[in-house]
């Protein structure tokens, strides 16, 4: 650059206000992109040192930054550092290519990180919706009165609705064991009384002093 191209550029910035500001961290990564895209989009750009907090003086903070962003510096005078750079389109183009590929592989992980929080969401709603069948017990004596076996099979009815299964016991005692076929009726009573939602899973069988029926929610 010509001693005339740099009093003219001078001359230039003269009406130009500071649009960058260097404080006590210096250059930073971030603080050279900025500029680097500052002078890709005016060319020529005022800088201001804080000449209380900065870390080093204005020359040298410029040489700092003319080197890796390729810029000419024009003038240090004070706290103000004039920096030039001609604009190269295909310099640019390539620049925000390379940064819509960086943000394109960003956002990609983006949408599996969140894709993979819904699915484990999804998972954990799943889980708490997921019913652990229990098998409940109703118990029952050959003499039950019938406001007793509609209240029973109401609670049966309940643990179905739930999803649980139930298991119907009939207990014998005493003089009871002579009467046992005469007393197998309950338990059927009991499942008719349940046969819009439930089913007999196991039919009822004697073992000792007890005789047992299963019931399961319709399938």
């Amino acid at each position: 650059m010509t001693s005339k191209e740099r009093a003219a550029l001078r001359a230039k910035a003269n009406p130009l206000e500071p649009i960058i500001q260097i404080g006590k961290e210096g250059i930073s990564k971030n603080l050279l992109t900025q500029i680097d895209d500052t002078l890709d989009n005016r060319e020529l750009i005022k800088i201001r040192v804080h000449l209380e907090s900065a870390p080093e003086s204005p020359k040298e903070l410029a040489q700092k930054l003319s080197e890796p962003l390729g810029a000419e510096v024009i003038q240090v005078i004070g706290g103000i550092i004039v920096l030039y750079r001609e604009a190269d389109e295909e310099r640019i183009a390539e620049k925000k290519k390379k940064r819509g590929s960086g943000n394109s592989k960003a956002t990609a992980k983006k949408k599996v990180k969140i894709k993979g929080k819904r699915q484990r969401q999804r998972e954990k709603e799943a889980k708490k919706k997921q019913h652990v069948v229990e098998t409940k017990e109703i118990r029952l004596s050959p003499n039950v009165e019938m406001n007793d076996l509609k209240t029973k099979a109401n609670n049966a009815r309940k643990f179905i609705e739930k999803g649980d299964k139930v298991k119907v016991t009939l207990r014998f005692r005493g003089r009871e064991m002579a009467h046992i076929s005469s007393s197998a009726h309950v338990l059927d009573d009991f499942a008719a009384m349940l046969e819009d939602i439930a089913q007999v899973s196991k039919a009822a069988k004697l073992e000792g002093r007890n005789m047992t029926m299963f019931l399961e929610k319709k399938r």
